[in-house]
């Protein structure tokens, strides 16, 4: 029992540290808009692609349709061991297309690496990099908004995501509203707070001249985060750029959901536990305020697994300990449908500010509380069984380059 309400404390700390976050937030100055300005860097819009026929078309148009000058921007396309014809397709949308083949290494970073280097996208005189997803779609002022925050004196700006399909299942939508939910509590928080933010895989404007000095050296299956922590230890600061809008396809069904959560949970597992000591140095040992929240970040797993043993484990224990087991099932059984219940109604809450129907989206209310329970089960299998290797996600769009208006 002791060592289960230490444990326990993980989570608490964690979920406070989000409460404090998004509250004291609230007090601070709202930041302004991206303020316009004429585009001046030369930057490389770069897409990895595996097996991606059925949506890299829609990818390519949508970024080559920016409100940014075209001689200051390429589109570039990795196919990366692809046996479809991504390759054909994304050329025929307008994009520079270059072929890997590794049958041993396939994965996005691994992709990224190859084009930087072996490639030598680095030394191409472009001024920052852009990484999109093959199934993002991005606004017209996506590329301008983050690039005028690079000529602010930003080196790492990650935009907004949104989701594109919530209308495909309750699964989706369900997924929707937790990426609303991040959107929310903790990217906006942090850039109001000042503090270094995420990369998120996608949608992000990298300064060429950091990209060089920091290079890239990833060992697990989250290039994102582990990035993310590689330039917050060397000093950089990420910022979230509210204004800036993109938008990528959520899992549509709960088996695709769990597929892709297993790994991105394996991986953020293996991320923590290489990086953990040095977050914890630098917030202790080197006095860095700021190294903080991505500590608490790492920590989310711990939280998320022993937040589900918890649902299951204290019952039982206070059971045994008292022998009123038919009290202790029903108080369970309560606790449950009440957690439950919360979960939904703030799923709720998050239809209404984003200006949808409740009535019209409640399955995916409903389902959003069995994909956050989820979650904690997705953690807890993670470190007992961690994935160590990348598989690809299928999409279920299929578009080519004429079926794009």
């Amino acid at each position: 029992m002791v060592a289960l309400a230490l444990a326990s404390l993980i989570p608490l700390v964690c979920g406070t540290y989000v409460v404090l976050l998004y509250l004291t937030s609230l007090r601070r100055k709202k930041s302004a808009d991206t303020v316009s300005r004429k585009p001046k860097n030369r930057i490389a819009v770069v897409i990895p692609a595996h097996n991606e026929e059925r949506v890299i078309a829609q990818a390519v148009q949508s970024a080559l349709r920016s409100d940014y000058p075209r001689e200051l921007f390429d589109v570039i396309v990795i196919a990366d061991n692809c046996g479809d014809r991504t390759a054909k397709f994304a050329r025929e949308a307008g994009a520079i297309v270059h072929e890997r083949v590794d049958p041993h290494i396939k994965n996005k970073a691994a992709a990224l690496k190859w084009l930087f280097y072996s490639e030598g996208l680095l030394s191409m005189g472009y001024d920052g990099l852009c990484i999109l997803d093959a199934d993002t779609t991005v606004e017209r002022d996506f590329l301008p908004k983050l690039e005028s925050r690079l000529q602010e004196g930003h080196t790492i700006i990650q935009g907004r995501g949104l989701t594109s399909n919530m209308g495909e299942s309750p699964v989706a939508y369900a997924m929707g509203l937790i990426e609303s939910s991040q959107n929310r509590f903790w990217h906006y928080p942090m850039q109001r707070h000042g503090l270094c933010d995420l990369y998120l895989g996608k949608g992000v404007l990298i300064a060429m001249p950091l990209l060089d000095k920091l290079g890239w050296h990833i060992h697990t299956l989250v290039e994102d985060l582990e990035f993310s922590l590689q330039a917050m230890i060397a000093g950089e600061t990420i910022y979230f750029c509210n204004d800036a809008v993109f938008y990528s396809e959520q899992a549509p069904s709960y088996g695709l959901f769990w597929r892709q959560q297993r790994r991105w949970t394996s991986g953020h597992i293996h991320c923590s536990q290489m990086y953990i000591g040095n977050l914890h140095r630098e917030f202790t040992k080197n006095s860095r305020p700021e190294a903080l929240p991505l500590l608490i970040y790492c920590l989310m797993p711990y939280s998320m697994a022993i937040g589900f043993i918890n649902i299951f484990l204290s019952p039982l224990l206070t059971a045994a300990a008292t022998h009123l087991y038919a009290v202790s099932i029903i108080a369970s059984i309560i606790s449950l449908i009440v957690q439950y219940m919360g979960v939904a109604m703030f799923g709720g809450l998050l239809t209404r500010l984003d200006g949808r129907s409740i009535t019209k989206n409640l399955r995916g209310i409903f389902t959003m509380p069995l994909l956050t329970m989820s979650l904690g089960l997705l953690n807890l299998v993670s470190f007992l069984r961690p994935k160590r290797s990348w598989e690809a996600m299928q999409h279920a769009t299929r578009l080519r380059p004429r079926d794009i208006r």
